[in-house]
């Protein structure tokens, strides 16, 4: 704008602020009245009085322009200013829209993986859904296996009752069994001993018959010389005592001297019946031992 005023005055824009310093062209053409008659003079002041309202129109218009060229260059800042806060906002705008569209793509990236999400979580729904139905059927399952373990377990407690009975049973038969063993074990040792003994009285039996039959004869043989002996002595009447004890010694120890060999005993009858009485009679033996001692 100043470079424009300066073409349209025709002269340096700093040249208005020198000629205003400067004195007016009134006051340099003050002459004399005698000049100012001259027509020429005349036209002169006209053409300089128009000067002046021409440069005072020139000097208003300059002023005119100053403050406008004040107002432009306040303007101007303005406009600075207004272009950078323009610029910030065109700025943080760019940004805006740059996040606008960072938003946009993440917003589709995450809109696809919401779409993916929704699919999996319809998947993993079908999922639960079939899954809750084999929960339920297997629920059922576990309840038809619970009584029919109720039952196998009354079955079984059953069984076992009937096992543990069986047990006992077959314990108490075992325990039977066992002692018939033993019993029949004890029985066949004392049917030994039995039968050893059953040897040992057959043996005694046959040494006693044996000794039986020896004693008889021997007892039938003194009888006969006893009564030879009688016949022998009937003459005397009254008899000698002494000759009648020694007579009865004299047969006693005859007698004693016709008992049974046995091995490690005495040829006596006594030695005798005390070998073969204790085998046959047990039980007696001991009770007639007293009433056999005073016989012999």
């Amino acid at each position: 704008m100043s470079v424009r005023r300066a073409a349209f005055a025709g002269r340096n824009p700093f040249d208005a602020r020198r000629e205003a310093s400067r004195p007016t062209i009134t006051q340099v053409l003050t002459l004399p009245n005698s000049i100012l008659t001259d027509p020429m003079i005349l036209a002169l002041q006209h053409v300089s009085e128009d000067l002046t309202e021409y440069l005072a129109e020139i000097e208003s218009l300059s002023t005119s322009i100053t403050g406008a060229e004040a107002t432009i260059a306040q303007l101007t800042e303005r406009l600075t200013e207004k272009e950078a806060a323009l610029g910030k906002v065109l700025a943080e705008r760019l940004k805006y829209i740059q996040q606008q569209l960072t938003l946009k793509e993440q917003l589709k990236v995450e809109s696809s993986r919401a779409d993916k999400e929704h699919e999996l979580v319809q998947q993993i729904n079908q999922a639960l859904t079939a899954a809750r139905a084999q929960i339920s059927e297997l629920q059922n399952q576990m309840s038809k296996m619970a009584d029919e373990m109720r039952i196998v377990r009354k079955q079984a407690d059953i069984a076992r009752l009937g096992a543990e009975k069986s047990s006992a049973e077959a314990f108490s038969q075992r325990q039977l069994a066992e002692l018939a063993q033993q019993e029949m074990k004890r029985l066949s040792e004392e049917l030994a001993q039995l039968r050893g003994q059953i040897e040992q009285l057959r043996e005694a039996l046959r040494v006693a018959d044996e000794a039986k039959a020896r004693i008889d004869r021997r007892a039938t043989r003194l009888e006969h010389e006893l009564a030879l002996t009688h016949k022998r002595q009937g003459a005397a009447a009254s008899g000698d005592a002494d000759w009648q004890q020694e007579m009865i010694e004299e047969l006693r120890r005859k007698l004693y001297c016709t008992g049974v060999q046995s091995p490690g005993e005495a040829s006596n009858p006594r030695s005798v019946f005390s070998y073969v009485l204790p085998r046959l009679y047990p039980e007696k033996y001991h009770q007639s031992e007293s009433q056999m001692s005073a016989l012999w």
